[in-house]
């Protein structure tokens, strides 16, 4: 946070005292900003700037977006509105503030409150977590749907995803990112971490081969089991036994997205949209698994207990060394 003012250094320096400036006595003016060198310097070095004039506030906008930092520009006055035009995003004043700031603006704080561009900052970080976090699990769980039907075509096996089973999936996850996602909540403040570049991908390679990696693992456990199910248990059970991990699997590796926080602590499980989630998904493919009118359509009998134990332990397996 920068202090850019009209007035005395006197007057700049008692404000940011007050406010908290970790250096409130040193103080730059507007005058000293017209060598460029000294610029650049005062820019990198100096929190409060005083006796500023319009031109002088633009000289550090430039400065920093130059520099590669997304510039955010508060103020209230008609000498404000070129630097709060020229700034990525103008704040100005709702209540107090000029109409010029404020079409010169792109966002108006109805409150004046410096708090509340910190609370939306803060909560755009939330949000921008919130999507990295569902499209990365987007991203992963469609790798074994795609890759189970693929797999069965050239091994010439009996289908393991069917179209019926494809829809049941696909309700499955839009639930899971936009109420499971949407609502997660983390003790750790996304203020005390570094902003994201703005010049990297939204979804960097990184995270686009860790989720792709995360849904091969999924996709070998299952694609192995239902090949040996199918000598050893016969068609239809062996579907199921491979529907259930996959869906098992899913939802774990939806818990592991959720939170960077280990999963014995207590913020991994106090989230009871995803509890929710999953019991209706699981309540749900059980019933259907059980009724005769869905139950010829889906072509999975229900598992018994031990049935249901294997299938738990291969989704654990293929999602949880992601925890370790």
């Amino acid at each position: 946070v920068v202090m850019l003012t009209g007035d005395a250094p006197e007057t700049a320096r008692a404000i940011a005292t007050q406010a908290g400036f970790a250096r409130p006595d040193v103080v730059a003016l507007g005058q000293d900003l017209q060598d460029p060198a000294q610029a650049q310097r005062l820019a990198d070095s100096v929190d409060i700037f005083a006796r500023m004039a319009p031109e002088h506030k633009q000289t550090l906008v430039r400065l920093w977006s130059a520099h590669g930092d997304v510039v955010g520009m508060g103020g209230d006055g008609v000498n404000d509105a070129p630097a709060l035009a020229q700034a990525h995003v103008g704040v100005a004043m709702g209540q107090r503030g000029t109409d010029v700031a404020r079409e010169a603006a792109d966002v108006v704080l109805t409150d004046d409150s410096f708090t509340s561009l910190v609370e939306g900052v803060r909560l755009g970080r939330y949000t921008t977590r919130r999507i990295l976090q569902s499209a990365a699990f987007v991203l992963a769980v469609h790798v074994p749907i795609v890759g189970l039907v693929l797999y069965c075509l050239a091994l010439n096996l009996p289908p393991l995803v069917s179209a019926a089973q494809v829809a049941f999936l696909e309700l499955f996850i839009g639930p899971s990112c936009s109420v499971v996602f949407e609502r997660a909540f983390s003790h750790e403040d996304p203020m005390s971490r570094p902003p994201r570049n703005p010049r990297e991908p939204f979804l960097s390679t990184r995270r686009i081969v860790i989720a792709i990696f995360q849904g091969s693992i999924i996709l070998a456990m299952v694609a192995l089991t239902y090949q040996q199910g199918l000598s050893s248990l016969g068609e239809a059970d062996a579907r199921s036994l491979a529907f259930s991990a996959v869906l098992l699997g899913d939802l774990m590796l939806g818990g592991t997205l959720l939170s960077p926080a280990p999963f014995w602590t207590r913020e991994r499980w106090n989230n009871i949209w995803f509890w929710g989630v999953a019991a209706a998904v699981m309540g749900l493919l059980e019933l259907l698994r059980r009724l005769p009118l869905t139950e010829g359509v889906l072509k999975m009998p229900p598992l018994d207990l031990a049935g249901w134990g294997h299938a738990f332990a291969l989704a654990a397996v293929a999602t949880l060394w992601h925890e370790v």
